[in-house]
């Protein structure tokens, strides 16, 4: 499994320039983001963002400290991601 922790800026160099800690986790099928600075010191369980492919889809797992998972795939018909059928909806698509 590779590893490895990033920064992703947003004005680089300039006077605000705000910076977000990133560490990427991936194997052969899936790619894990974890945020670091969102952890807490009384767990270190903090937003996790995957992205892995089921079957022939695209898809995007979050999860969040309680451990619910809300899971999208790529509609590549009509260019959006879908919420899928575990995640709770209030009967509308979701567009990301």
């Amino acid at each position: 499994m590779k590893q490895g922790e990033y920064e992703i800026h947003a004005n680089l160099g300039k006077v605000l320039d705000c910076a977000c800690r990133v560490g990427v986790e991936c194997d052969g099928e899936t790619i894990a983001l974890r945020f670091p600075q969102l952890e807490r010191e009384d767990d270190n369980i903090g937003p996790m963002v995957y992205a892995h492919i089921r079957g022939t889809e695209l898809r995007v797992t979050l999860g969040d400290r309680e451990n619910a998972d809300t899971e999208f795939a790529w509609d590549e018909r009509a260019g959006i991601w879908r919420a899928c059928d575990n995640a709770p909806t209030d009967g509308r698509e979701e567009e990301h």
